[in-house]
């Protein structure tokens, strides 16, 4: 999946319609990274983002 018509396109679009996002480019990679040598930022980034579930009202 080429970056321009991909991931690109919602990063633009996310960025203009006021949304903040970060995107972590995998150098060399023309398409999509798999993975990435270092997975600290996404470990971090779903750490400070999760929420713990509350329990339903019965």
């Amino acid at each position: 999946m080429p970056w321009d018509e991909n991931t690109g396109v919602i990063a633009t679009r996310y960025r203009d319609l006021g949304g903040p996002i970060e995107l972590i480019e995998k150098k060399g990679v023309g398409h999509h990274p798999h993975g990435l040598q270092d997975s600290a930022p996404i470990v971090e980034f779903i750490l400070n983002h999760a929420s713990v579930p509350t329990k339903a009202a019965s």
